[in-house]
């Protein structure tokens, strides 16, 4: 029996990513990362900041291209973090989006 708990399925992505750390509507910490896994509503990823849980960020992952038209696709979304270890840091998403940018 397993003992994961999660009810949401997990893909292994590894994307590069950016956050900003929110704090009463201000930008108070930007970084960098890499994507461990990905599911339908969280995201686990590499940095080299500790981020505390309950902080509030945005992401944007750059999602791989799948079409040569000179356009990059980006998964933007708000989040919290909800545990870390380490480097690695796991965050709960919401409102997720996709978008389209020229190269």
């Amino acid at each position: 029996m397993s003992t994961d708990r999660r009810t949401d399925r997990r893909y292994p992505v590894s994307v590069e990513l950016n956050y900003c750390v929110i704090k009463r509507g201000q930008i108070v910490k930007t970084g960098s990362g890499k994507t461990v896994d990905l599911s339908s509503i969280g995201v686990s990823f590499e940095s080299r900041h500790t981020l505390p849980p309950g902080a509030n960020i945005e992401l944007e992952l750059s999602w791989p291209a799948v079409n040569g038209n000179g356009s990059s696709i980006k998964l933007s979304a708000a989040g919290t973090i909800i545990r870390g270890e380490g480097c690695l840091m796991v965050a709960r998403m919401s409102q997720p989006e996709f978008r389209t940018t020229a190269n």
